[in-house]
């Protein structure tokens, strides 16, 4: 985040609105509770024109994590499912709760895999700034 953070913060200096956004706009993907991030790309998208871009609410939440998050979410939470899965078949009497505790897990990894997915498919679609007149 920090190179395209310190690209956003060139192409502003150099008058280049559409770019600064851009690069900002990649700099939140990596590090969306990026206070500084933030601040930077309203400001570039006022001084570009631009509306702020519309999302539904999933999107949205998805995307407040970044990508090591949302990986290391669905690693812990895959290896915290087979752990428990696997002392279900040891503890007998607490069987059934670990089994039911496992399947717990097993949904927070998928939530997390789900939500890198949907932060990589961000990361990666094509974006652009057009900045003209309006007269």
């Amino acid at each position: 985040p920090e190179v395209f953070f310190n690209a956003g913060n060139a192409a502003f200096r150099q008058g280049d609105a559409g770019r600064a956004v851009l690069n900002y706009r990649r700099a939140w993907h990596l590090a969306p509770r990026d206070p500084e991030v933030a601040a930077n790309l309203r400001f570039a998208m006022q001084a570009a024109g631009a509306g702020e871009p519309t999302g539904n609410l999933a999107a949205t939440m998805l995307t407040h994590l970044g990508s090591r998050e949302w990986a290391c979410l669905a690693i812990a939470a895959y290896w915290l499912s087979a752990l428990l899965l696997g002392a279900s078949f040891f503890v007998a009497h607490r069987a059934s709760t670990l089994r039911k505790a496992a399947a717990g897990a097993f949904a927070v990894a998928l939530l997390g895999a789900a939500g890198y997915g949907t932060w990589w498919s961000l990361q990666h679609r094509r974006e652009a700034v057009i900045e003209g007149s309006t007269q």
